[in-house]
């Protein structure tokens, strides 16, 4: 099977946790990788740097990828209670681990992938089902782009997306499409975790702010912006009652003290407005200030006035770049189709129940009709947001062992 290996080529797309542990289980098995990263290794953290996690770093690093990082000598193990930030995350782990020799000569950086197709083939062509086998003989061939606007092509025979979901977050309308007048100025709008008291501090003290979300990114900016001098905020929720729902008996201290802080900020203490049960329906912006436009389950309408919109609504996966292949997007979660069944049998909503109770459904809920492409990590999970990477380090060696069983199509 080595040997075997050796000959075939495995492209990872995505520099994160999930796609690093992919790419080093890939070469200690001896295929050949490719790792590609359209920004720097872990570019989705870096992005909310300043955020504590809930979750240690007991759960939060591959068991492969702490052997490989201990085999170099030089790596300092951090403390396994501890919650780390994004940063930290970045610093003491993923370019650490992007360095070990199995990997470091094998990942590409700031390189775009465009599109991915078969080599010659439609992509309603070779219907498996249909007893075609040609797309398992014909090699992926991949679409790149530098970040100088360089194009070439690549060919693999194993395609493994690991690209996150956070570069593609949700509008901010009512029913999830843009609100009107959202596109126009999506420029000036405040998508994904601001450094509130950071980087973005002056953008946001003694300034009026509208919060839109209720999770936990919501709720993480909230509690910053109460703490700025001078700061007002307005919290639009579409839930009723309290801001954030507590989970009972929460294992994750970190997440139930944040809660229990937002929850009772948002009844109306200190500069917060919690404003249940609304949702936006427009945003204009006359050069000078925004006017949110909201409507209320009760009926009626609130127009406020602010200088900054933040917008927290989630965020979803983007499979343009897999739209010549055959895979089976699931119609309410965006993940793919065999595993979302499994996690909407399993739990409340698309991709429901807290993050800590949840567990792998197995190698078999990753196949896809397209066979040796496969969708791990946050992106699997499609729209929900209670993806631990714990399950994303199952999920690899689920791959893994999917292809060392031969299981190369659907049964």
């Amino acid at each position: 099977m080595s040997a075997q290996n050796e000959q075939k080529h495995l492209l990872v797309i995505g520099a994160g946790p999930i796609g690093l542990d992919a790419a080093l289980a890939a070469t200690q098995l001896e295929y050949r990788v490719t790792v590609l990263e359209q920004g720097r290794v872990g570019e989705h953290l870096r992005h909310w740097s300043h955020v504590r996690l809930f979750t240690p770093w007991s759960i939060n690093l591959s068991d492969r990828a702490r052997e490989a990082l201990r085999a170099t000598g030089t790596w300092t193990e951090p403390e396994a209670s501890a919650c780390p930030t994004g940063g930290e995350m970045v610093e003491n782990y993923l370019e650490p681990l992007a360095a070990v020799p199995e990997l470091r000569d094998r990942i590409e950086t700031g390189v775009h992938v465009v599109a991915i197709a078969r080599d010659g083939l439609l992509k309603g062509e070779a219907i498996l089902g249909a007893g075609d086998s040609r797309r398992v003989d014909r090699s992926f061939e991949v679409l790149v782009e530098t970040a100088e606007g360089e194009e070439r092509t690549i060919s693999a025979d194993v395609v493994i997306d690991a690209t996150g979901v956070f570069s593609n977050p949700n509008p901010v309308g009512r029913g999830g499409i843009p609100a009107r007048g959202e596109r126009g100025h999506a420029y000036r709008l405040v998508y994904g975790v601001p450094d509130v008291a950071g980087s973005m501090r002056d953008r946001f003290e003694g300034r009026r702010t509208v919060v839109v979300g209720a999770g936990a990114s919501a709720a993480t900016t909230v509690r910053a912006l109460n703490q700025l001098k001078g700061a007002e905020v307005w919290w639009v929720t579409r839930s009723e009652g309290e801001p954030i729902k507590p989970i009972d008996d929460d294992p994750l201290p970190e997440r139930a003290a944040l809660i229990a802080e937002v929850n009772a900020v948002g009844k109306g203490e200190n500069s917060v407005i919690h404003l249940a049960g609304s949702s936006v329906t427009d945003l204009s912006f006359d050069g000078n200030e925004w006017t949110v436009s909201l409507a209320q389950t009760e009926g009626g309408a609130k127009d406020i006035a602010c200088d900054e919109v933040v917008v927290q609504t989630g965020f979803r996966p983007d499979h343009s770049f897999a739209e010549e292949l055959q895979f089976h997007e699931c119609y309410a979660s965006q993940g793919p189709m065999r595993l979302a069944g499994a996690l909407l049998a399993s739990s409340s909503g698309v991709g429901g129940g807290d993050c800590m109770k949840q567990e792998s459904h197995g190698a078999e809920s990753l196949l896809n009709p397209e066979p040796n492409y496969f969708v791990i990590g946050h992106k699997s999970y499609g729209r929900g947001s209670n993806f631990l990477l714990r399950i994303g380090y199952e999920q690899v060696s689920d791959v893994f062992s999917l292809l060392h069983s031969n299981t190369e199509v659907l049964p």
